[in-house]
């Protein structure tokens, strides 16, 4: 008997296999034929717009002597897109939002409709598409089976092309303002239904307790919260306790250290201790720096390198009370007597060099 039990249980776990394998195989044909379909209506689209920049090209260089092309044969195509191409847009392998329904009021991210508000309308899930009514509307052709097919009067007739998922986003009625909003998102909780006696997954707009539904057409309100023992009131809420003086720190310093990141890099006022410590680890640096580019010098070049340092360490050199008077004298003399006076100066002051030599001696 045991054998028995164990040979139907192995073939039921054997049927389940193969049925989920041959679930799996249909789901990649299915995927891969809607891929085949994306990339067919591309390349269409590629012809169209080919042919159209051709034409664009052609008119602007023959000017006149263009050829007409609605007359004819393209008499009634001119101007018209193929029908084939109203039955969608490529495939796209991002996700839009899930939540999306046929009802929903959206709002339109990106076309020559871009900005307008509509209907969402034949949402696909699986090609992530919707159309909205009234908006990203086109002319098409339609061949004379086509028309038998549909019944359509004339030829012509006007579709609305699908949108992509990602291009269009909820739209509902602010609670307080009543203004269109965009919601940006979405979020998804389990929720227990009475009547279904189960839980199950609704749409919930961020900060609201009732569910979002296409037929209100807005947002629902968000139910504030009830107060508890451990929230503060609001009249101590409300109640101003700080009152800002100039001889004290709004917080201590350690919060604003914490706050402003104490060493970043990006700080603009730091701790006198901590500049005094960079500045010693830089002098130590730059030390180390002179004593490696010193190890090859030559006594002369060592003797040079001191001179040098010990010209840029001394302060500059000053004019003096008596040398600011004899340059104004030379500036304010006429120039046939500034040589003169020039050779007047030099020999007082040699007259005055050599008195000091004679005292000194």
């Amino acid at each position: 008997m045991d054998k028995v039990v164990a040979r139907t249980k192995y073939v039921i776990r054997y049927a389940k296999r193969r049925n989920a394998q041959k679930a799996a195989k249909e789901d990649y044909v299915k995927l891969k034929e809607r891929f085949n379909n994306s990339n067919e209506l591309r390349v269409r689209l590629n012809e169209v717009l080919r042919a159209a920049k051709h034409a664009q090209r052609e008119d602007w260089r023959l000017g006149p002597l263009a050829p007409r092309r609605d007359v004819g044969e393209g008499r009634t195509k001119y101007g018209y897109l193929d029908a084939f191409l109203a039955h969608g847009v490529p495939f796209s392998y991002h996700g839009g939002d899930r939540a999306i329904r046929g009802g929903d009021r959206v709002v339109v991210l990106a076309g020559r409709d871009k900005g307008k508000i509509g209907k969402a309308t034949d949402v696909n899930h699986k090609n992530r598409t919707c159309k909205v009514a009234g908006l990203n509307q086109f002319q098409y052709y339609s061949p004379e089976w086509h028309q038998k097919a549909t019944g359509l009067p004339n030829p012509v007739a006007t579709a609305e092309l699908p949108l992509r998922l990602d291009d269009v986003r909820l739209v509902c009625k602010h609670p307080e303002t009543g203004r269109d909003v965009i919601v940006e998102r979405l979020e998804e909780r389990r929720v227990w239904r009475e009547k279904h006696n189960k839980h199950q997954t609704r749409w919930f707009i961020p900060g609201c307790e009732t569910p979002y539904r296409a037929e209100g057409m807005g947002a629902p309100k968000a139910t504030p919260s009830r107060p508890t023992d451990r929230d503060t009131p609001d009249e101590l809420a409300d109640e101003e306790t700080f009152q800002p003086q100039l001889k004290y720190m709004p917080m201590p310093a350690s919060v604003i250290d914490e706050l402003r990141g104490k060493y970043s890099k990006f700080r603009t006022r730091h701790d006198r201790e901590w500049v005094e410590q960079k500045k010693r680890a830089a002098a130590e640096e730059q030390r180390k720096v002179d004593l490696a580019a010193r190890s090859g010098l030559s006594p002369l070049q060592e003797y040079h390198l001191m001179m040098k340092q010990r010209k840029v360490a001394k302060d500059p050199p000053a004019l003096s009370e008596e040398m600011w008077a004899r340059i104004a004298q030379v500036m304010a003399a006429p120039k046939e007597k500034k040589a003169t006076v020039v050779q007047s100066l030099i020999a007082a002051q040699d007259t005055s060099s050599v008195q000091d030599v004679q005292t000194q001696s």
